[in-house]
């Protein structure tokens, strides 16, 4: 389990990375990709 200084510090890494501007971007791309990932689970589990 990651602890609340090596998140602090991934947060921070990504911020460096990619601006402060990108961020809400990038989290709209994870938010969508998780929501297709859990269609791909879900969808599986009908075929079953």
């Amino acid at each position: 389990m990651l602890g609340s200084w090596e998140i602090l510090l991934i947060i921070f890494g990504i911020i460096i990375l990619f601006g402060p501007n990108k961020i809400p971007e990038l989290f709209k791309y994870l938010q969508k990709g998780t929501r297709e990932f859990k269609k791909s689970i879900n969808n599986s589990d009908e075929i079953k």
